[in-house]
């Protein structure tokens, strides 16, 4: 049985680029290396017993690798709107249309379209 003051948390290990070995420790939060608790999900058992997953602790490598993926995606859905803006009917006049006003129109014509094929 675990006491207030530790926590239960389980690491996953690389073994031979393909075995995940999975390891639970009870301890002490005080003598859990940091580069651990960064890697691992942790837990802790509240006096009844039960888990609560505590916030993990984020190094800043992950953080930068965690940007670099949200600008890329950023990057890859900003052009889907845009071949999406290119393709939807619009006035030449018209400044350039927001995400949501590009949604809607595109629903209009889609359905303007479908209702024209099926006369």
């Amino acid at each position: 049985m675990m006491t207030a003051n530790a926590i239960l948390f389980h690491n996953i290990t690389l073994v031979r680029s393909h075995l995940y070995v999975l390891t639970f420790v009870e301890a002490p939060v005080e003598t859990i290396p940091k580069t651990v608790l960064a890697n691992s999900s942790v837990y802790c058992l509240s006096s009844h017993g039960e888990r609560t997953k505590r916030k993990r602790i984020i190094t800043t490598v992950q953080r930068q690798a965690a940007n670099i993926r949200e600008r890329k995606r950023m990057f890859s859905l900003n052009e889907a709107f845009d071949e999406l803006r290119k393709k939807v009917p619009t006035f030449a006049y018209e400044k350039r249309l927001s995400r949501i006003e590009t949604l809607r129109l595109a629903i209009i014509y889609i359905s303007f379209m479908t209702e024209l094929l099926e006369k």
